[in-house]
């Protein structure tokens, strides 16, 4: 899983470029543990707020499904219990932007071998601080509407109508970012794009375009990838804010505000990328014998529960090639995952919506044929 640019004090694995696919077990549940132990003050605040949005931002990533293949010692993310609030949970977030981070590279890469002149660039555009949230947001976005259609207008063929320099951005992906003023206290939503450029983007003309549809605004910023793609993309896919730097009240209303709201756009050549699954890894070329695990939450680290394993080599052609969730237990007599492991009392009642489905995405079996289930 892409949990990614965090720093753990446990592990002392360090954020930076990485390749979320060869993340090993101790990585992700030390990252995860990173996020989760961090959640405490915006929980407490959400449980009177908004219970049903603490339960299940609680619940994240309370149990996650590890498969370690024996051969190549690799291991993959099977399934995990995850809340997909992005913006409140940077467990999450950050798995959300590892994910997105391998396809758009690819993309990226591909894109510049068509075209060797392209040039990736960072732009950042920002428009004035204010104290209604909501106005702000749609402001922005409303002010980025109005710059991609003078974009259309300039490369239309009518020739009615004067390029802009945005006309150089051959592809883009682009999200928001909002942060609190530091001397003001008000809101300050902004974009950061990662885009590839025909030409050398003239910062003076963006800013003066930038005024022209915003109305109050010329603050930009464009500078050169020179560290490579990866660091850009990141910058841009990271998050949309940083939940440490808001108190919880703050970014309860910024979750309200922003429902339904999309963060990031692509563009142009950029265009295509599908969203990621955050619950499993892709595990495609991985083959042989395997063993199965489970993480648990236990309110300050993890545990492992050890599920099962197939030590059958299996090859392409053979009977039950590619049909790797037919399990072999270690011990019939725990093939219910959750008997007997006593949670923490504030996880012990986890939201159903979350804990009803087997983390094998199929119902596990006794020796008898009755169903185990999970423990409600």
């Amino acid at each position: 899983m892409g949990f990614e640019h965090c720093r753990c004090t446990s592990g002392g694995i360090q954020g930076g470029e990485f390749d979320p696919l060869r993340m090993n077990t101790s990585d992700v549940l030390n990252r995860l543990t990173y996020h989760k132990v961090r959640q405490g003050p915006l929980l407490d605040y959400l449980l009177r707020a908004d219970p049903k949005l603490a339960s299940r931002i609680a619940g994240c990533g309370t149990w996650v499904h590890f498969r370690e293949f024996l051969l190549s010692g690799e291991t993959r993310v099977r399934n995990a219990n995850l809340c997909k609030c992005f913006l409140g949970c940077p467990a999450c977030a950050a798995n959300r932007c590892g994910k997105l981070i391998r396809p758009y590279a690819l993309k990226v890469e591909a894109a510049m071998d068509m075209m060797p002149g392209l040039t990736p660039v960072m732009i950042t555009t920002t428009i004035k601080n204010g104290p209604d949230l909501p106005e702000r947001l749609g402001h922005v976005r409303a002010s980025w509407s109005r710059m991609m259609a003078a974009k259309r207008k300039g490369a239309s063929k009518s020739g009615r109508h004067e390029t802009i320099e945005w006309n150089k951005v051959v592809g883009s992906i682009r999200s928001i970012e909002v942060k609190l003023g530091k001397g003001s206290g008000w809101w300050h939503p902004h974009m950061h794009t990662f885009a590839l450029v025909s030409e050398k983007i003239n910062k003076f003309h963006l800013s003066a375009e930038w005024e022209r549809f915003t109305g109050d605004s010329i603050i930009v910023d464009v500078t050169e990838c020179k560290n490579g793609i990866v660091p850009g993309l990141i910058e841009t896919l990271k998050y949309v804010s940083k939940p440490s730097e808001l108190k919880p009240h703050d970014l309860h209303h910024l979750i309200e505000s922003a429902k339904g709201m999309r963060f990031a756009d692509a563009q142009g050549c950029l265009r295509g990328v599908p969203e990621p699954c955050l619950e499993t890894d892709d595990d495609d070329g991985l083959h042989g014998p395997w063993r199965d695990f489970i993480a648990l939450w236990r309110g300050f680290g993890y545990s492992i529960e050890s599920v099962g394993q197939r030590l059958e080599m299996l090859r392409p052609g053979d009977a039950g090639y590619g049909a790797p969730r037919e399990l072999v237990y270690q011990d019939p007599g725990e093939v219910d995952i959750f008997a007997g492991i006593a949670l923490p009392p504030e996880h012990s009642a986890p939201p159903r919506q979350y804990y009803s489905e087997d983390p094998f995405g199929e119902p596990l079996q006794r020796p008898n044929g009755q169903s185990a289930g999970l423990r409600q």
